[in-house]
């Protein structure tokens, strides 16, 4: 038997129960105080009450608690649990890239304002201080392109956290993944397709196909030989499996290789899997080609990896520009288009800590344009059929 969907991700994406409820109640406090000081905690109610994940009733619940204290006593907690409000810090890398991915939900590019090493190791500091234990990197770019790569990698070893990023695999060889297994890091391997030239046509690789093809290996799994990138070869070849996963997205054009090889794959060699509706936001925004049926749907939905927006409050993301983001897909641009200027958002302006409890008089706005972006992460969290350890037979 094997367990897969929430389960199946690396540990230091995962929380105890205990430590989830004392998370969420030390985030609410701030959320709370800043409400009662604008006279705004009607509104702040009325928020979590539009919550559609399973996360509503507990944070109702813990807020009425809160409700309960008096403003010196709500103070003197604040003080006493300001070290101990994060988990992860989603730390958005470069927007330079190797593909061209055709269902990209950030629509990634390269920014002019990008940070640079001195305000990123800034914000590693204050998130640390906040209580973050792992860097996750994912969206935007390329992370392995990144000047700063290897000094994240370096930061996360001095200060006993660790990293999860996302790769396309495009830039590892032996001689990368023989240093990176020195470092405190968990990969996620993008692994679309079986076939390369399918491959090729969902990511749009900038090299072109001759040069793509090259990136694949052939590996035997259960009386046949399929293709896989190379990169998961090495990467298999260098570090223990339970530091490595596989990244896929459930599409029309993919489906039958994702459900009847792929998955397959990963649970036969022990690997995590992070597999991915498509988001209708970015580059997808208006898309609707490479949607699954309904049929298609159900059969992949309880391997989704469920990664709930509302049950995160123990996160804070940072884009490339130094931006704190409410969502992952929602960026400057999206900010500004609800009028919310980047300098109000940027940490280099501001403190980490200040942001992200100020930035609640917003949350109204950002939650609608949350939905607006097309996240169903929060659908399927709330969907009891799908809940909880899910088992299937090798």
């Amino acid at each position: 038997m094997k367990e897969f969907g929430f389960l199946n991700i690396f540990g230091a994406q995962i929380f105890g129960e205990t430590e989830l409820m004392e998370l969420y109640r030390n985030n609410l406090l701030f959320d709370f105080y800043a409400a009662r000081k604008k006279g705004g905690e009607k509104e702040l109610f009325e928020l979590i009450e539009q919550f559609p994940g399973c996360s509503k009733g507990i944070l109702v619940e813990k807020l009425e608690e809160i409700k309960k204290l008096g403003t010196m006593k709500l103070e003197n907690e604040i003080t006493q649990v300001r070290k101990n409000v994060l988990r992860i810090l989603a730390l958005m890398l470069t927007g330079t890239c190797q593909m061209d991915c055709q269902i990209c939900y950030v629509d990634r590019k390269k920014s002019e304002e990008e940070i640079e090493w001195g305000e990123t190791f800034q914000i590693l500091e204050q998130a640390r201080q906040m209580g973050a234990k792992t860097i996750y990197t994912s969206g935007i770019g390329e992370p392995t392109l990144d000047d700063r790569f290897w000094k994240i990698a370096q930061y996360a070893k001095e200060n006993s956290m660790e990293w999860v990023f996302f790769t396309n695999g495009l830039t590892i060889d032996e001689k990368f993944a023989q240093k990176l297994r020195e470092y405190p890091v968990n990969i996620w391997v993008k692994f679309w397709a079986t076939e390369p030239e399918l491959f090729f046509e969902m990511t749009r690789p900038l090299m072109g196909l001759e040069r793509f093809v090259r990136h694949f290996c052939e590996v035997g799994f259960k009386d046949k030989k399929i293709f896989i990138p190379k990169s998961l070869k090495i990467l298999l070849d260098y570090f223990s499996k339970e530091r490595i996963g596989i990244q896929t997205v459930g599409a029309k054009i993919n489906f039958g290789q994702v459900m009847e090889i792929i998955l397959p794959f990963a649970f036969e060699n022990g690997l995590k899997t992070y597999v991915e509706p498509i988001i209708h936001s970015g580059r997808y925004a208006f898309g609707d080609y490479w949607d699954l049926n309904s049929e298609q749907e159900e059969m992949i939905k309880p391997y989704y990896v469920r990664q709930s927006c509302t049950r995160r409050v123990y996160t804070a993301i940072v884009d490339n520009e130094g931006i704190l983001r409410p969502a992952q897909a929602i960026g400057g641009k999206e900010l500004e288009l609800i009028g919310i200027e980047k300098k109000e958002m940027r940490v280099k302006e501001n403190n980490l800590e200040e942001l992200r409890f100020n930035h609640q008089r917003h949350r109204a706005k950002l939650a609608d344009l949350r939905w607006r972006a097309g996240c169903m992460c929060d659908r399927f969290a709330g969907d009891k059929n799908y809940q909880g350890k899910l088992k299937v037979k090798n």
